[in-house]
Order: structure tokens, then C-alpha cells, then sequence
């Protein structure tokens, strides 16, 4: 590891959502997050690439490799932690450790969402660029990632309605929408 990066907002996100969630899901949040950034950790040291730098942003933690590599490459990375939260999940739920199953289950399913900078976006993206010239696979990834960023916040705010004015989708769809607008062109 070169570096070990923390996003200064990270000081006001973490503490909040401590409060928010309590101490017991908040642990589980990032045992979470830690095995799906294990799980691209695995697949970038498997494909043998170097690691530039760990970050721990607002929205969770964060790897950058270092170098250029095939875009089925940077896909397969994608795609990595996702299934190791997939994995992290079902093997909660055979131990009897069903919140932190569900928890894996929900951030995984959010990570394969086709927007980027989600997993799931960028394993579109890179898949497109392995097939398509540049400009046609940035428009198409942008433009499935902004229907797809409408439609959860669709069901946000229709959440927000149901549930006596819980905040938690919209503002996690505002986290997202943040990360699409400073996401690489």
C-alpha cells in the first residue's frame, strides 16, 4: 500500500451514521465494507496490479490500483466485490448471523445498480469499452446510469411518503448522485 487516504467529510459521515444506526450496525456496516473492498483487494492482487492507495471517503472505503490493464481487467475487479459480499452474505446467513447477512445483501445489490461510480456502473462502463469506441460507451453507461438514479429516486421519495419521512434512501440517492457527477469521464 502507497497511501492511506481519508476524505475530510469522512469526520462528520461516520460519526453520524455511528448515531444513527447505533454501535452493533455500524460494526457490521464496516465488516461490510471491508470484505467487498477485500474482495477487489483479491482481484487486483490476483491479475498481479500494484496498489496505489486505500481511501476511506463519506460513502465507504475505497481502492485505486496503480496502472493501465485490460478493460476486462478493471470489470473483473468490479465484479469482485460485489461477489465477495454476496459470498460474505450467504455464508452469515448458514451461521446464523442474519443482520449482517442482510446487510451484505443490501450493499451488494446496491453496488451492482448500473450507476457509477457503484460497481455495477463501472463494470458496464468497462464492459462497453472492451466492446465500443469511447464516446458511444460513455453515453450509454451515463445514460442507464441516470435511468436508473431516476428510478431509485422515484422509490425514495415514495419511500419517504410510507415510512413517516425516513431520510435514508434519499439521501443515500443524493451520496450517489454526488459520486456520478465526480465520477471520471
Amino acid at each position: 500500500m502507497k497511501k492511506l487516504r481519508i476524505a475530510p467529510l469522512s469526520f462528520v459521515s461516520y460519526p453520524a451514521l455511528f448515531l444513527f444506526c447505533g454501535p452493533g450496525t455500524f460494526a457490521y456496516l464496516l465488516g461490510a465494507c471491508a470484505l467487498h473492498e477485500a474482495g477487489h483487494f483479491i482481484a487486483i492482487k490476483a491479475k498481479h496490479l500494484t496498489i496505489e492507495s486505500f481511501s476511506i471517503t463519506p460513502a465507504g472505503l475505497d481502492i485505486k490500483r496503480f496502472g493501465a490493464c485490460a478493460y476486462r481487467t478493471d470489470a473483473l475487479i468490479c465484479a469482485a466485490g460485489p461477489l465477495a459480499g454476496l459470498l460474505a452474505a450467504l455464508f452469515s446467513y448458514l451461521f446464523g448471523l442474519e443482520v449482517f447477512a442482510a446487510i451484505n445483501l443490501c450493499c451488494t445489490l446496491l453496488n451492482l445498480l448500473p450507476i457509477m461510480p457503484l460497481d455495477g456502473g463501472l463494470a458496464l462502463r468497462y464492459t462497453l469499452l472492451a466492446k465500443i469506441d469511447y464516446s458511444k460507451a460513455d453515453s450509454i453507461s451515463r445514460a442507464v446510469a441516470l435511468t436508473f438514479l431516476f428510478i431509485v429516486y422515484v422509490f425514495a421519495v415514495i419511500l419517504l411518503l410510507y415510512t413517516e419521512w425516513n431520510l435514508t434512501l434519499l439521501l443515500l440517492c443524493t451520496v450517489i448522485f454526488c459520486g456520478y457527477l465526480s465520477a471520471e469521464k
